[in-house]
């Protein structure tokens, strides 16, 4: 795997800064392919964590990391799903939200459904970089999922990503 450029380094940073515990490690697995009428057929490989799947197509890169995987076409598309800490408390997935959208003047939270799950969603500007956070919180554990790029609202492969997520 190739190592994250310095603008996926920094968006680590800023993204992991809330974000605290362990979990266990997720490894990439088969092959797969997935399809719905509104976005692309996304063909790759099948990222398999304790906490959810999603396929990283052929043309990204990707990054394992404890209890996530981050996925970049470039430096411009950015997508990153973690499930991670332990025991912890009801309202941490606002209180995330509301500390990215407070440190970063972002939107402010709401709630949204979003891969068969409710989130807490803020937009924000972090090191230059344009990105969407959604944190939920599933048997004591934060669930994240980042989405960062000029256009990661409208991109169609993006969609199409994060279509084939799944969560346990």
């Amino acid at each position: 795997m190739k190592r994250p450029g310095l603008l996926s380094s920094l968006l680590l940073i800023a993204f992991m800064t809330a974000l605290l515990g362990c979990s266990q490690n997720g490894a990439p697995g088969g092959e797969g392919t997935t399809s719905q009428s509104s976005v692309p057929a996304i063909e790759g490989s099948t990222f398999d964590a304790p906490g959810f799947t999603i396929i990283v197509p052929k043309d990204w890169e990707s990054t394992s990391f404890d209890g996530g995987v981050r996925m970049y076409k470039g430096t411009n598309d950015i997508i990153e799903v973690s499930v991670r800490g332990y025991n912890m408390t009801a309202g941490e997935d606002k209180s995330q939200s509301e500390g990215f959208a407070q440190r970063y003047n972002g939107t402010k939270p709401e709630q949204v459904d979003f891969a068969g799950m409710k989130f807490w969603k803020t937009t924000f500007t972090a090191g230059s970089v344009y990105q969407t956070s959604y944190m939920s919180m599933k048997n004591g554990q934060l669930v994240a999922v980042k989405i960062a790029g000029p256009d990661h609202e409208t991109n169609q492969t993006m969609s199409g990503i994060l279509s084939t997520l799944k969560f346990r």
